[in-house]
């Protein structure tokens, strides 16, 4: 083996022959493009009804409204006369149905809302940090 064949790095390529202004100017602009395309944090909102968004409370009383008339239908108070028992039945269950419906989604979304934040909120404490 030749001794001139090995730099200081231990490999055969020397660091100053593959040094290129260019490509180091390419290399910052690309890292000053990423800073300013950083996302715009959105305003973080505690919610005002025992830790609950608007949304969700809006989400969770339409629930809660379907339910009622749900068992309002099944009592017969706001049934017509001429309506039969298998009308009523599937009128019931239509609005318990999109009861459960509504509150699945609006659980749902708040989760994802809610993890978006802790996720923006850390990946914000990492970049301070770093």
């Amino acid at each position: 083996m030749n001794s001139d064949e090995f730099y200081q790095n231990g490999s055969r390529k020397n660091d100053d022959d593959d040094f290129n202004m260019r490509q180091t100017d390419e290399i910052l602009r690309n890292i000053q493009r990423d800073l300013a395309r950083k996302p715009v944090r959105r305003k973080t909102s505690h919610g005002m009804w025992f830790g609950l968004t608007t949304n969700e409370v809006i989400g969770y009383s339409v629930m809660l409204m379907f339910f009622v008339l749900g068992v309002m239908v099944y009592l017969g108070a706001l049934v017509p006369q001429w309506a039969t028992v298998e009308y009523r039945n599937v009128l019931m269950s239509v609005m318990f149905l999109y009861g459960i419906y509504r509150g699945v989604t609006t659980y749902a979304k708040a989760n994802q809302w809610r993890r978006r934040q802790a996720f923006e909120e850390q990946r914000e404490r990492d970049k301070d940090l770093n």
